[in-house]
């Protein structure tokens, strides 16, 4: 297990994009390069920044990239 998969706020993030992920498949097919692709992709950015921010060790780039998320 990594260290950023013991956070809750990483854990939470990965609940959101599971959510996002179901919640979007009963959008129109019409949408599915449009909204429903860029709820999926940020939710996604969330759980990346997190990953990233702790995995780069220092305290301002940790907070950082938890700002971008």
């Amino acid at each position: 297990m990594f260290g950023f998969e013991k956070l809750g706020v990483w854990q939470k993030s990965i609940e959101l994009t599971d959510y996002f992920n179901s919640f979007a498949r009963d959008f129109p097919t019409d949408e599915r390069f449009g909204f429903t692709s860029q709820m999926r992709r940020s939710s996604v950015f969330v759980a990346s920044n997190i990953a990233e921010g702790s995995a780069r060790g220092s305290n301002p780039n940790f907070v950082r990239l938890i700002e971008f998320a």
